[in-house]
């Protein structure tokens, strides 16, 4: 369904017949891309052993992702628009999962040779992700198959128009950019930044910015002057093209992606990952409190004392201090313990005898 324009000057100002159509197309095309982006970074900062199950569940969605991607190619109409670029978000989603997760990167898993340049350093750079770059270009040799005379190639597209970014970017942390973002990198592929190369503007990264910039311009001016109609898939390509560009132009300043996705990062990464530990604070020995039998009444309440005010413990005996003395948090199992010796100690004859000990110690 083709958007109507009214002046070649301005891309949005020009959609005086249809205006609501290319803002959602382009608000949904940025919302889609940051959480999925979002969704990605969360994913793979949970403790290790979810990953397979947050790979097996995006691989359910793969199947019908392709499904839908082949339903979205028989005819131009706006809902198959926005369902072809959906299913690609979704299969390009599986690949970033998957790659990120450590399951599908490249038969090396080791950082970058100490002193490795030229061929070595880039022979080593492939081999680091090797098997993801294969996926993708399998996965996209499988939508040119299937896309053959198909009217609609908003699948084909997107997903080429993905690769042909990310590959770019990649390009680029090959020959070197000022921000690399290494430190975005999950813990286990910490040994990938080993590959990135901080250094100054390349020429390949002014050339790739230059192409990008110009094809977005030229996306811009076709619909513009009416060269083309103004569809809901036209203005996602853009959108999409656009985000890519800043992309680009992130690994040029010192703007921290933190801003945009922080609720994927922070808050929730370090909940997971305390919880991931719990079990070994769990497994924790209780300390032995052998020897607390043998205590009086005075030498046992001054320890119930020592316990509860760990910092007031100088007057007592070394020994003491050895019987008795225990962390605070491990207070619970332990003061149970006490208190039972405790039991046994004014249950006893002799010790029901010396009410005056106990009056003298409280």
């Amino acid at each position: 369904m083709p958007l109507c324009f009214a002046s070649p000057l301005d891309l949005f100002g020009a959609l005086s017949c249809a205006p609501a159509q290319a803002y959602a197309a382009a608000i949904f095309a940025l919302l889609s891309w940051w959480l999925s982006t979002g969704i990605i970074l969360l994913l793979v900062r949970l403790p290790k052993r979810s990953f397979k199950y947050s790979l097996l569940a995006w691989s359910a969605l793969f199947v019908p992702a392709m499904w839908l991607g082949y339903q979205s190619m028989q005819e131009n109409t706006v809902v198959s628009a926005y369902s072809g670029f959906v299913s690609v978000l979704v299969m390009w989603g599986w690949h970033e999962l998957a790659f990120l997760s450590g399951w599908v990167c490249g038969p090396r898993k080791t950082a970058l040779s100490a002193r490795a340049t030229g061929y070595q350093r880039f022979k080593e750079s492939i081999e680091a992700i090797l098997y993801h770059e294969l996926g993708l270009i399998f996965n996209l040799l499988v939508l040119i198959a299937i896309q053959g005379s198909k009217p609609n190639h908003v699948v084909i597209c997107t997903y080429a128009l993905l690769w042909l970014m990310r590959l770019s970017a990649k390009l680029n942390l090959y020959f070197g950019v000022p921000q690399v973002g290494d430190q975005y990198l999950p813990e286990h592929l910490k040994y990938l930044g080993s590959y990135f190369k901080k250094a100054r503007l390349s020429r390949f990264f002014v050339l790739s910015l230059f192409a990008s910039s110009l094809s977005w311009a030229w996306i811009v001016w076709q619909a513009s002057t009416g060269q083309v109609e103004l569809t809901t898939a036209w203005v996602l390509l853009a959108t999409l093209l656009g985000l890519g560009i800043v992309e680009h132009l992130v690994m040029i300043s010192p703007v921290s992606i933190e801003r945009l996705w922080g609720w994927a990062m922070h808050e929730r990464v370090d909940l997971f990952k305390n919880l991931s530990n719990s079990d070994q604070l769990l497994a924790r020995p209780v300390p032995n409190l052998t020897g607390f039998e043998s205590l009086n009444h005075a030498e046992a309440l001054e320890s119930m004392n020592s316990l509860s005010e760990p910092k007031s413990t100088a007057h007592l005996s070394p020994t003491l201090l050895n019987q008795t003395l225990i962390s605070p948090a491990r207070l619970g199992p332990s003061f149970a313990s006490l208190s039972g010796a405790l039991s046994s100690h004014v249950n006893s004859p002799t010790q029901r005898a010396a009410p005056a000990v106990l009056s003298q110690t409280g």
